[in-house]
């Protein structure tokens, strides 16, 4: 993330030449402009120290002004789970087809969810986690299966839909 400083310089016999900043001891860096200032500097998750000094035309450096900047990173939002079966029903030697594309990460990219799916919603996860979202599966015997799929983004958050298919 980042974050917009501004400031005002002023040297009381010449100009102002030039305004740098930092973040965290970093290297300095070119603000955008002089009298008035600013640069947007990326912080980190949790304290960041970030300085700016001023030079006038001669060379003469002044005094480093600092502020301490507490960055707290936003909490996770869950996935949502969610997917189409097709056919919506079949018999036994059908072979399904099971998109969880329709899955979403409110705060993650796309290609970042997990998936695994029980066929048989008996508490027994089939498939190990993956990210790929495609499944196909041919069930045993005539009944009406409740498929479960479980989705998890990357910190971990996890969320669970399910979804009956008919097996004839």
């Amino acid at each position: 993330p980042t974050v917009v400083v501004r400031g005002n310089a002023s040297d009381p016999v010449g100009d102002v030449a030039l305004v740098e900043v930092r973040v965290n001891m970093g290297p300095w860096e070119p603000a955008n402009g002089t009298a008035l200032w600013h640069a947007t500097i990326r912080v980190a998750v949790g304290e960041n120290r970030i300085e700016a000094r001023a030079r006038d035309r001669t060379g003469h450096v002044s005094d480093i002004a600092a502020v301490l900047v507490e960055y707290h990173a936003p909490p996770n939002v869950a996935p949502t789970a969610s997917f189409n079966v097709t056919p919506g029903q079949g018999n036994v030697e059908t072979e399904f087809l099971l998109d969880a594309s329709p899955s979403v990460d409110p705060d993650g990219a796309p290609g970042e969810l997990e998936v695994r799916w029980d066929w048989e919603s008996d508490g027994v996860w089939d498939t190990p986690w993956s990210l790929d979202r495609i499944a196909r599966h041919r069930f045993q015997g005539p009944g009406t299966y409740v498929v479960r799929l479980e989705v998890r983004d990357p910190a971990g958050a996890t969320a669970t839909v399910a979804v009956s298919v008919r097996v004839w």
